[in-house]
């Protein structure tokens, strides 16, 4: 695979010559890994035959994408917001970009030493996980290009991205639907389930209109799942923590928000990954514009759900063992 070497004369025509005669096929730098130094030098010995010259701009432009830093981001997160692993998405999206996210566990929610802390470590952006960002709201961010995950408070000042619960709960209740399932049953037994979101998901809950009454709580409880299951007797449940799926007896179908494809290979849902994709679609483009701090106007930015069918995930949507 070879590269263009910006060759001043006719374009990539000429360019496309001198690779075919080397034996190589010819594509832009944006799309692929570095180039084997014995095949630069037979490019540029063919180039050289054929009186090319290479273009200095674009000759500048490439080693400054071969020698481009890594951008060390924060991925701020407490204990009780969540598993690690929720950040893992992050980490594959950022190295996808070229860009490094550290996981920073911090133990007491305010901490005025926070922000000092990370530009002294020589972060340039900072990711809030769910529930992170409370008592953070009086720090200094100016130098700092920052988002925030997930819906907050009204008088939140982050930017924010988060899932759209209801067109992601739409969503799957419509799948399930389409495969003739009627008794649909939402279930949210979530340790650690904020106000706010709870009240989303009420709400989100409440405008499919369904004949079983969901089950959202604070606390992931799998008895009152059980007796839940056994009182209403759903025929499919849409959850909101693939967690979960290992408390459903056989023969209970299912559908899942925040499915993450690297782990849940049996289950099927609303994919979380593309979360990660606008956050980090976000911090490019507030990087570029070298966006720093807290907006004036805060805002939220929705992403639209994705569905995700696991490789393994059985075809009626039942959890397999």
């Amino acid at each position: 695979m070879w590269y263009g070497l910006g060759l001043t004369g006719a374009g990539l025509e000429h360019e496309a010559g001198v690779a075919e005669r080397a034996g190589v096929v010819l594509e832009r730098p944006e799309h692929g890994p570095g180039v084997a130094a014995a095949t630069v030098r037979r490019v540029c010995a063919l180039a050289k035959l054929r009186e090319y010259r290479t273009d200095p701009l674009l000759a500048a432009a490439a080693t400054r994408r071969r020698t481009r830093s890594v951008i060390p981001i924060a991925f701020v997160q407490w204990p009780e917001s969540g598993p690690r692993r929720n950040y893992r998405p992050f980490v594959a999206e950022a190295r996808r970009r070229g860009m490094r996210v550290d996981l920073v566990l911090r133990d007491k929610r305010s901490d005025p030493t926070l922000v000092e802390q990370l530009r002294s470590s020589g972060y340039r952006a900072v990711i809030l996980a769910v529930n992170a960002d409370r008592g953070l709201e009086d720090l200094d961010w100016s130098g700092l290009t920052m988002v925030a995950i997930g819906i907050g408070s009204p008088d939140s000042p982050y930017p924010r991205v988060a899932l759209d619960v209801s067109a992601a709960m739409r969503l799957a209740h419509s799948r399930l639907q389409a495969e003739g399932y009627r008794r649909i049953g939402i279930a949210c037994p979530q340790d650690n389930l904020d106000e706010e979101r709870s009240w989303r998901l009420r709400a989100a809950a409440l405008a499919l209109a369904t004949d079983i009454p969901a089950l959202i709580t604070g606390a992931s409880n799998r008895s009152n799942f059980l007796a839940w299951l056994h009182e209403h007797q759903p025929d499919a449940v849409l959850g909101t923590s693939p967690g979960i799926a290992a408390w459903l007896p056989p023969g209970i179908a299912s559908a899942w928000l925040d499915c993450d494809p690297q782990r849940h290979h049996r289950l099927r849902g609303v994919e979380m990954s593309m979360l990660s994709e606008i956050v980090f679609d976000h911090l490019e483009d507030a990087l570029r514009q070298g966006r720093v701090g807290l907006p004036k106007t805060p805002y939220t930015i929705l992403t639209s759900p994705r569905w995700f069918h696991g490789a393994l995930a059985n075809r009626s949507g039942t959890v397999s063992s």
